[in-house]
């Protein structure tokens, strides 16, 4: 009973329902081992990459959100100039432009949702 009261104040996280099972036992590996690859939990899916780029920032010495949110954001804002880039490449120059103007358009109506929102 004093065990499930002192994880009270976890309950009230956002986990998802596969978080508790496989990212706290791999954070703790990680912690302890400093390897980006857990021991103590079943195997993920998806390679360790992105757990590797956190680590080498915490390496590094730029610990905590911030470096991680500009990271993630910066990937992130990259990935709409690589798609157009790939689809001139597989598709010809007329496709991309086409798929330019719906990823505007796309955009455009995210903007209008949150502005609403």
């Amino acid at each position: 009973m004093a065990l499930v009261a002192l994880h009270a104040p976890l309950l009230r996280l956002p986990y998802f329902w596969d978080e508790a099972g496989y990212y706290v036992p791999a954070a703790r590996d990680l912690l302890l081992t400093g390897s980006p690859v857990p021991h103590s939990t079943v195997s993920n899916a998806h390679p360790p990459l992105l757990l590797m780029v956190f680590m080498g920032l915490h390496e590094i010495g730029l610990v905590g959100g911030w470096p991680a949110a500009v990271v993630v954001i910066g990937v992130g804002a990259l990935a709409a100039p690589a798609a157009v880039i790939a689809v001139r490449a597989l598709a010809g120059e007329a496709f991309a432009r086409a798929a330019t103007l719906v990823e505007e358009a796309t955009l455009e109506a995210g903007r209008r949702v949150l502005e609403d929102g």
